[in-house]
């Protein structure tokens, strides 16, 4: 099996190299290129598989739309996607939901300044539905995405500046 990688941060892609070949890897590594997933420079179908995690996200609606684009461009018929993305029963959602974007529902401009290590601080960020998913995969066959929820503890939670927080992921597998 051969992995390849895209990140549009050099340092990601070095830490990826390193973790990889230390761990015994290094010869399953096909291709780790600097690009944005808006633009990625491989051949059309030439993927089996994207995982996508944590990022889609974190962008604007046309960008994001254009990453769809990329994953359907770059996946082969009866390939697969799996994608992890925040979903609109999050804590952060549900309490901020009024401060959603006009021209981009679902999103939040998340700056509270201060560290990035918590989402309320992290910028622009989508919270997805299943219907908008199944929207930006059209074609695929969407199983039914699996909704993560879990609550943190309420220290952590109350770190955060909440009393509860509930974490709430979408799982997505898609089909081509």
């Amino acid at each position: 099996m051969q992995v390849s990688g895209v990140d549009i941060s050099p340092t990601a892609l070095e830490l990826g190299r390193t973790t990889l070949d230390q761990a015994g890897h290094a010869e399953r590594v096909r291709s780790l290129v600097e690009a944005s997933v808006t633009d990625v420079p491989w051949e059309e179908s030439s993927l089996d598989v994207a995982l996508e995690s944590c990022v889609f996200q974190h962008l604007t609606m046309e960008d994001r739309q254009a990453a769809f684009r990329e994953v359907h461009r770059l996946v082969k018929p009866g390939g697969l996607l799996v994608g992890h993305m925040l979903e609109q029963d999050h804590t952060v959602f549900q309490t901020r939901e009024a401060e959603q974007l006009a021209e981009d529902p679902g999103t939040l401009q998340l700056e509270e300044g201060g560290s990035n290590f918590y989402l309320t601080n992290i910028g622009l960020s989508h919270f997805f539905t299943k219907e908008e998913l199944r929207e930006l995969l059209p074609g695929w066959s969407v199983a039914d995405p699996c909704l993560s929820q879990y609550e943190l503890p309420v220290a952590e939670a109350q770190k955060r500046g909440y009393d509860r927080y509930l974490q709430s992921m979408l799982i997505v597998y898609a089909i081509k």
